[in-house]
């Protein structure tokens, strides 16, 4: 009798300290926007409009709901190319996966190729991929989500689209055959590959040609 109920205060014991792990779990497993992915797409883009707002489905990381994004002007890049479907605007702004472009005049930013976007005075390279963002950490993740969850926060953001402006040129920029890169006629700029592990290069750097 007395083994018995030994083994009962183990397992009671063993149940209450699961428990709240157990909820942790639960609450970061489940994502709240799942559910944009039955809203409308734009021309084969990231983007979905879903119960009055617009949704930017981020790989690896799923859907962020864009606050900023006004529906009632939102498209996407009128582009025939894979590599132009991560970015959209609206009257507003420019975006780069869910995040804004700072400085680009929406009315006359273009689709150039190769992932670039200018409205002809301010340029940007938007990645067509995702990379982590080293900046958010692990704590801050966890603890981010946990308020997300709780509807305390806005969704983290674990993956994103990196993005940077060009150095400005009193020429035009334009794409540059089929690979990441872009001229402005007297130098060409190339973002850093990949490295050896596989992991995405950072779009930070980008290699000026004289020519």
């Amino acid at each position: 009798m007395l083994n018995r109920t030994r083994w009962i205060g183990i397992i009671l014991a063993l149940v209450i300290a699961g428990l709240p792990m157990t909820l942790l779990l639960l609450v970061l497993d489940n994502d709240d926007y799942a559910a944009a992915d039955d809203g409308e797409s734009y021309k084969g883009s990231i983007y979905k409009r879903y119960d009055g707002a617009i949704y930017a489905a981020v790989p690896s990381n799923g859907y962020y709901r864009m606050g900023e994004a006004d529906p009632a002007s939102f498209k996407a890049f009128d582009t025939p190319t894979y590599d132009g479907r991560q970015a959209a605007r609206d009257s507003r702004h420019v975006y780069c996966g869910n995040l804004i472009l700072p400085g680009l005049k929406p009315a006359s930013t273009q689709f150039l190729g190769n992932s670039y976007f200018s409205d002809g005075a301010t340029t940007y390279y938007c990645a067509l991929f995702t990379t982590i963002n080293r900046e958010l950490g692990a704590v801050r993740e966890v603890w981010q989500t946990l308020l997300f969850r709780t509807g305390h926060g806005p969704k983290p953001q674990t993956y994103l689209h990196p993005f940077i402006a060009l150095p400005a040129s009193s020429q035009p920029y334009r794409a540059l055959l089929d690979r990441d890169l872009a001229t402005d006629g007297s130098r060409v700029f190339l973002r850093r590959p990949r490295d050896a592990a596989g992991t995405a290069g950072d779009v930070a750097a980008f290699t000026g040609y004289a020519g």
